[in-house]
């Protein structure tokens, strides 16, 4: 788990600081929102506690790469 808890922060900033910024200047607004609504529709298809499991999951591994 050493690997991933060095590589977690660093994904984690490329994905706020480049790739959301990214793409929300080259997506359109209605077509983000159109994507918003399928994915929250395949996230109702998990079982119950999946969301918690992996925030729990992050945490961890939040935890683990500040320590």
């Amino acid at each position: 788990i050493a690997a991933i808890e060095r590589l977690y922060p660093e994904h984690i900033w490329k994905e706020d600081e480049m790739v959301f910024p990214m793409a929300e200047r080259l997506i359109p607004r209605d077509i983000r929102n159109q994507l918003t609504i399928q994915l929250e529709e395949l996230d109702a298809e998990n079982p119950p506690g999946t969301r918690e499991r992996f925030r729990d999951f992050a945490n961890r591994l939040s935890a683990a790469a500040i320590a």
